[in-house]
């Protein structure tokens, strides 16, 4: 869980314009330090369901956050986000936090299906989901303004059978 001391971190990362785009798929309103605070804290911008991770190195130093969002109970579908500090990309830490949240929404939260989305030019993200195993569900084409032009919205999905299945097969 996110606590009081992760606050500073995340304030800090919320200036990083770029990976900011890629998981809101545009550039969020600067926030005060007290905003991110309340954040934390579990004040605002906790929806029902939603659940807020800090993600750690095995040193226990901070290197992102993961949230499990839009839960739908009813229906089973749900979808994560991650945010990797910038010194800490590029070393697994994302495909691990989304690892264990998709091992947790399905096993534990006994949830069906997961929904994610990238947007073009996010090659990371993209082999990100097909490495776990997640199928690109269609596009949506123009879907975005970024940077000056419209850009398409690629829908990623996993169910929870496939997601067995493919834990088997290993």
């Amino acid at each position: 869980m996110l606590e009081p001391t992760d606050s500073e971190d995340i304030y800090i990362a919320s200036f990083d314009s770029e990976a900011i785009r890629k998981v809101h798929f545009h550039i969020e309103e600067p926030c005060s330090e007290n905003d991110i605070q309340q954040m934390v804290n579990g004040k605002i911008f906790n929806k029902q369901g939603d659940l807020w991770l800090k993600i750690e190195s095995l040193s226990g130093e901070a290197v992102g956050i993961a949230v499990l969002n839009s839960v739908d109970e009813r229906n089973g579908t749900f979808s994560v986000g991650t945010l990797i500090y910038p010194k800490h990309r590029g070393k697994g830490y994302g495909t691990a936090a989304l690892e264990i949240m998709l091992k947790y929404a399905f096993e534990e939260r006994r949830l069906n299906k997961f929904n994610g989305s990238v947007f073009e030019g996010n090659a990371a993200s993209i082999e990100m989901l097909e490495r776990l195993g997640c199928e690109c569900e269609g596009e949506r084409k123009e879907q975005i303004y970024a940077k000056g032009r419209y850009v398409s919205e690629f829908l990623y999905g996993l169910t929870k059978t496939v997601y067995y299945s493919r834990k088997v097969e290993k």
